[in-house]
């Protein structure tokens, strides 16, 4: 989990479920805040549609940059994502049990391919049924 705040520019791709199988996206941080200013979330330049929210947005390197909140739908492309900062120091606000992140980067030296295979074993659909 990456602890500093990604740059607008900067080339992230997420991995989610808006259909039956997992699908790849790609595009950038957009800005450093999200929707009307959030400050804890970032504009991303990725496409998303239901079924993409609560996946991951990881960088180029495989870190997980931020989880996909949402979108933007009177405005073509604004989509959103929280910043994983704030996920990673709310979690060890509120939690009493010591929760640590994995600090080895095994993903860093590896083109976006190879991510991905890595990475799909961990990006789950969760069906909700009534």
């Amino acid at each position: 989990m990456r602890k500093s705040v990604a740059d607008p520019g900067e080339k992230v791709y997420t991995l989610g479920y808006p259909r039956e199988d997992m699908v790849f996206g790609e595009g950038s941080v957009s800005s450093y805040t999200g929707y009307e200013g959030d400050t804890a979330a970032y504009q991303i330049s990725i496409p998303v549609n239901p079924g993409n929210s609560g996946g991951p947005l990881f960088d180029n390197h495989g870190n997980l940059v931020g989880i996909i909140s949402g979108r933007n739908t009177s405005v073509e492309g604004a989509s959103f994502a929280v910043k994983s900062k704030w996920i990673s120091d709310d979690i060890k606000n509120h939690s009493e049990e010591k929760i640590s992140f994995p600090g080895k980067r095994n993903l860093n030296n590896l083109d976006r391919t190879a991510q991905v295979k890595k990475l799909r074993d961990f990006v789950f659909i969760v069906k909700v049924m009534n």
